[in-house]
């Protein structure tokens, strides 16, 4: 069966496709004119109240974020009583794979310099977890059959999305190297290696990687939405991420773009 560029879609999940693109939109101006989300380097002083005061260990939070995602996913899988096809079960593998990795890493490889405020988690909660969750309805409610499973599309994609995770890991690594001894624990150094010779945040590029690829596996309006979504916060927390190392490492190599290397 042939898939048509644009698939078909009801009125909610158009209306889906819109409130992502629309808070893509919000977050890249936020993001753009220096209203960041508060975490890592973007970490707000002197926060006040419950919300923005309050700040719990990074790698707790994070780990909890990425766990509530795949304990989140999983159950509605196992609560949809339907027949699954390969379509199914291979996005599930996604998830189960892509997020795992996020929790290995949170453990066992990230460096983290300061907590995160609640108000940060509460916002990644959301980008992770609340969004693929009901995501992941639309998959479940697209009652594909075997013969509209067509193997081809589902695997075509898979050496973008696997190159995606080892390209970002890679990177994550070279990172997490920069804080290898204690001294250097909570000091930002200039990344060098990979593509971090030609951009500031390479780990972005590569998780948009696999997320287009993942995409057109699910090939869903929604998840066209999504993609938007994630791109436009990856290319506003890059672009601040860039400014960022310019204004406060000296020697900061000026040549280096901010997310896709040589265009932007």
């Amino acid at each position: 069966m042939s898939e048509s560029i644009i698939p078909e879609s009801n009125n909610t999940e158009k209306l889906l496709f819109f409130i992502l693109v629309l808070l893509g939109f919000i977050i890249l101006s936020l993001e753009i004119t220096g209203n960041n989300i508060p975490y890592s380097k973007f970490q707000l002083k002197n926060e006040r109240g419950f919300v923005f005061g309050r700040s719990i260990n990074s790698r707790k939070g994070f780990f909890a974020v990425y766990f509530s995602t795949i304990l989140s996913i999983t159950f509605i899988y196992i609560y949809d009583k339907r027949k699954k096809t390969p379509y199914h079960i291979i996005v599930y593998i996604f998830y189960l794979i892509n997020y795992s990795k996020r929790c290995f890493e949170v453990l066992f490889v990230h460096k983290f310099s300061k907590n995160s405020s609640l108000f940060a988690l509460f916002y990644l909660w959301i980008s992770h977890t609340v969004i693929n969750t009901a995501l992941c309805r639309f998959i479940l409610l697209n009652d594909k059959n075997m013969d509209d499973s067509n193997i081809f599309y589902l695997i075509l994609p898979f050496p973008l999305i696997i190159y995606g995770w080892v390209a970002s890991f890679y990177h994550h690594i070279l990172l997490a190297k920069l804080r290898r001894s204690p001294i250097n624990a909570t000091r930002y150094k200039i990344p060098k290696g990979g593509l971090f010779d030609y951009v500031s945040c390479p780990h972005y590029f590569m998780e948009f990687l696999t997320w287009a690829g993942f995409s057109v596996i699910v090939h869903r309006l929604s998840f066209y939405g999504h993609i938007i979504y994630i791109l436009c916060t990856f290319i506003g927390r890059s672009y601040q991420t860039r400014k960022w190392y310019n204004n406060n490492i000296v020697g900061y190599p000026r040549k280096r773009k901010c997310l896709i290397p040589l265009i932007f």
